[in-house]
This record gives structure tokens, sequence and C-alpha cells, in this order.
């Protein structure tokens, strides 16, 4: 599995940001944004003097897929990398041309139900093309103490690993109390999660829509697989009826996990390259959301009623 460390990623982003910042140099008039502006245009009227706050935009998905309704999932720190901020209002631009007109306003809202420090902010943007997008994020989070702005770069990519949204969910028989198909221990919460009642390719088969998580609780790269886990697990007992709810371990067992890094056969089954991973899949096996990452209790509870229709 490729290494989730994002380090050297977000460091391009960050450099990449800085040099739009030097590079501006034209001069907003008056206190609005034109509709007309660029991300420079912008970047400029937000580092006026009554906008002089900073904040760091972290990628919370290393790729996000091309779309006209894509996911963009960030978490917003404080500039001195000591605070994570949440809440407020934020709002974005982005545009893969720092000269040419920006996209937006998009209201970003904060999503941190459940999740603890892990909470992200989500905006959906109409991402019509591969490469890399810068997004503008300008606002207030609730622990700034004034109005503060930010960007990062994203990589946007027109293919994934494993089955994007759309595709027909892969059919594999998941680890279940009964039968762990050689996946040991079968589940690495504490205790094990109720999401192993019903294997994955039952699930396919019952009529029901499915919400499927890939994570592992106990060695998570990401630090969000547990978090993810215990939402998922939250919103199941109460829509457990109507939906199923299946997770699966993302190693074969813990045996030097993760450094050996053998993939579980579901994990190896669907090209996982990231985690936590989780699909919404329709009653004829259709993906219809995938998310890589953090999502909370609010955001699994309305995707969910959406899968039902």
């Amino acid at each position: 599995m490729a290494d989730i460390d994002r380090r050297a990623f977000l460091a391009t982003g960050g450099l990449a940001l800085a040099g739009l910042l030097a590079a501006c140099k034209k001069k907003s008039q008056g206190d609005g944004i034109p509709d007309s502006a660029s991300v420079n245009d912008i970047i400029t009227i937000a580092s006026d003097d009554r906008k002089d706050g900073r904040f760091t935009v972290v990628q919370a998905a290393e790729k996000i897929p091309v779309g006209a309704n894509a996911r963009v999932p960030f978490a917003l720190v404080s500039s001195d990398g000591t605070k994570r901020l949440t809440g407020g209002s934020i709002k974005v631009w982005y545009s893969t041309d720092p000269d040419g007109n920006a996209n937006g306003p998009v209201a970003a809202e904060y999503h941190g139900e459940g999740l603890g420090e892990k909470g992200v902010y989500t905006a959906r943007l109409n991402l019509d093309k591969p490469g890399n997008w810068l997004v503008f994020a300008l606002g207030k989070p609730v622990e700034a103490p004034k109005e503060a702005y930010g960007g990062a770069f994203f990589m946007v990519v027109d293919t994934v690993a494993g089955p994007a949204v759309g595709a027909t969910a892969i059919s594999v028989a998941t680890p279940t109390p009964q039968n762990h198909r050689g996946v040991e221990p079968y589940c690495t919460r504490t205790p094990p999660c109720s999401m192993h009642a019903l294997s994955l390719d039952a699930a396919l088969k019952n009529g029901k829509p499915t919400v499927f998580n890939i994570g592992t609780p106990r060695f998570c790269q990401s630090q969000v697989c547990g978090p993810v886990v215990d939402v998922i697990q939250s919103v199941a007992t109460s829509m457990s009826d109507r939906v199923n709810f299946v997770h699966a371990e993302v190693f074969k067992d813990d045996h030097d996990a993760p450094a050996k890094q053998i993939l579980s056969p579901t994990a190896a089954a669907y090209s996982l390259e990231a985690e936590p991973i989780t699909y919404w899949i329709r009653p004829d096996g259709t993906i219809t959301e995938r998310i890589v990452g953090p999502v909370d209790t609010a955001e699994v509870r309305d995707i969910t009623r959406t899968l039902l229709g």
C-alpha cells in the first residue's frame, strides 16, 4: 500500500501558495471581491491590512477524483501550527490558473461530529479536469481572533485505485465473527465493531443499500480509521434495519503490521492505497459515493439517507 505520509505533498502546496503571494501585483479597490477576480487578485485582497491573519490549509485527501460535485476535504491550522481550527464561516475559491477567473465562492462546511480533533472542512467543487487545483480559503473559524486566509494545491485525478463512483462494488467475502477468513484479528477495534455480522458478498445480494468501510483502528497510518469506524457504527445503530453496514480490516494479520503491509484479501481486491475509505452502494451494486479519510456522523447520516432515497 502506498505511503500515506503527505508531508512532501503539503510542503509543495505551501511553497506554491507562498510564491503566489509574492507574485501578486494587482491591488484591489473597494471592500469586496469582484466577480471577475482571479485567485491572485483574491490573495491580494485577503492580504490587505484588514485581513492580515493567516491559517494553514492542510489537504485531508491526497487525491481528489474529477467530478462536478467533487468533495474537497481540508483542515485549518493556526499560522504558528499549534492549534487546529474548527467551525465558523469559511468560503473557498478555486482554479487551475491563478491568473484566470476564479470559481466561487463556495461555502465550506465543518464536519467534526464524532471525530474529536480529526474534524475537517469540506467543500463541493466543480473540478472538471485533472491537474493541480489551487483552493483558497477565507473566513473566520471559531478559534480565530479575526478573519484569516490560506490556500493549498490539491491533486485532482481522472482515475482512482479500486472502484470509483458509478462503478460496481466488488463482491468479496469479508470476515465475520464465525469465519475470520484468514484475517486475524478480524477487527482491530476494541471491542470489535458491530459491522461484521454480515459478509460484504452477502450484503450486496440482500436487496438493501450498503455502507462499506475499509480501515484499521489499531494500525491506521492516517490515525482516523478508529474515529471513522466509531462514527459509522453510531449511525448503524439507528439505520441497520434498512441499510447494511460492513467493515473490513486493511491488513491480513497483526504480525508486524503495518511494517510488512500484507493486505487483507478485501483490501487487495479493492486496490487499497489510502485508508480509511468508505463506499455507499445502491442495492444494485452501484457505488454512489466514495470518501477517503475523515467523515463525521452528520455527513455519514446525510449521505446514507440520500442512498435510501
